[in-house]
């Protein structure tokens, strides 16, 4: 529907896009939603096992604490993807459809929304098709997508700006080449780990160490 969004003129055309948006999602999905609905009994009673803040949202007020602190999109890094979502999400609010970013800025708002969750909507929440037995702290991927493009679209934005000015441009250049080469260390030491935890677990046959690969 966020990606339709940019293109609607009309109820016709709103109606139009809901039916083949709609019809494309239960086609794409069908496979997990048949598994949903065949596993249910057992994908319901699992709940139990996870906090309930995972599964009714984690409220609003908490959910833009971790989207303005970094925590959301760069948990334990420097904030990059979320400064750059952020001047994305400001110029889809500024320029609006001029931007082009008004598709990933609706979906990224869903997103936050129903991360949000039970917790902020209440029951009311349950009211959409399939969202009763719905985890809510699975919705951070949709944010995590629509992040991505706004990412790309401030990184953009912010390049045009810095090539009007050499020494703004030169700035640029220096604090971008940082946050690559310190996101790639991070990575690189989040496989280093990955690896010593994965063989830990082949020595000891799985015991006691499933709990840290998440």
């Amino acid at each position: 529907i966020a990606a339709a969004a940019a293109r609607i003129r009309s109820l016709r055309d709103l109606s139009t896009h809901a039916v083949v948006l709609t019809a494309v999602f239960f086609a794409a999905s069908s496979y997990q939603i048949l598994s949903l609905v065949q596993d249910r009994p057992l994908f319901v009673s699992a709940t139990s096992w996870f906090e309930r803040e995972r599964i009714d949202g984690f409220g609003i007020v908490n959910v833009g604490k971790m989207l303005v602190s970094g925590d959301l999109l760069d948990h334990a890094r420097l904030p990059v993807l979320t400064t750059l979502a952020l001047v994305g999400l400001g110029i889809a609010a500024w320029k609006r459809r001029a931007s082009g970013m008004i598709a990933p800025a609706v979906l990224m708002l869903i997103g936050l929304a129903f991360l949000s969750g039970r917790t902020t909507f209440g029951a009311a929440l349950n009211l959409i098709p399939g969202i009763a037995d719905a985890h809510m702290e699975r919705f951070a991927g949709m944010v995590h997508v629509a992040a991505v493009f706004l990412a790309a679209g401030g990184a953009v934005s912010i390049h045009n700006l810095a090539s009007r000015y050499r020494w703004l441009g030169i700035a640029t250049a220096v604090v971008f080449a940082i946050g690559i080469g310190y996101a790639t260390l991070e990575r690189l030491s989040y496989l280093s780990q990955n690896d010593a935890w994965l063989a830990e677990q082949r020595a000891t046959g799985g015991r006691d160490v499933g709990h840290r690969l998440r």
